[in-house]
C-alpha cells in the first residue's frame, strides 16, 4: 500500500514554514477579491493587522496538531489562480480560541514566500 501525500511531517512543516515566511515579511496577497471579504469578516482594517493575526492563528493550528487540522486534498490540490497557478494549496480548519469559532485558513508557499489564499470562519 503506497503512502499518500502529504505525510504528517509535511503537513506540520508547511504550518511552520508559513509562520516563518510571515514573520520574515515574505508575504503576498495574490487574490484581492478574497482578501477584501475575509478582511471584513476578520474585523481587520489592513495588512498590518492581518499578518500578526495569521501568525497567531497558524500557531493555534500548530498547537492543535496540524495533521488533525489538515483540510486539504491528498495529494494537495493545485491552485488555478493566475499568480499562484500550479502551486499546492495548504488548507487547515480548527476550533480557534482567539476567534471563538471554527476557522479555515488556506495558503500556498513558494521559495520562502507565503501566498495568502484565504482565512475566514470555516464553512464546510
Amino acid at each position: 500500500m503506497g503512502h499518500r501525500r502529504p505525510s504528517k511531517a509535511e503537513i506540520s512543516k508547511k504550518v511552520s514554514d508559513a509562520i516563518s515566511a510571515i514573520q520574515a515579511g515574505k508575504t503576498i496577497i495574490p487574490m484581492s477579491k478574497h482578501f477584501f471579504s475575509d478582511q471584513h469578516e476578520l474585523g481587520i482594517e489592513d495588512t498590518k493587522t492581518l499578518w500578526p493575526l495569521l501568525v497567531g492563528l497558524l500557531s493555534e493550528v500548530k498547537e492543535s496538531g496540524p495533521d488533525s487540522c489538515y483540510a486539504g486534498g491528498r495529494p494537495p490540490h493545485k491552485s488555478y489562480e493566475i499568480k499562484t497557478e500550479g502551486l499546492e494549496l495548504w488548507a487547515y480548519s480548527w476550533e480557534s480560541e482567539s476567534m471563538d469559532k471554527r476557522m479555515y485558513i488556506k495558503f500556498c508557499l513558494k521559495k520562502g514566500f507565503y501566498f495568502y489564499m484565504g482565512c475566514h470562519e470555516d464553512r464546510p
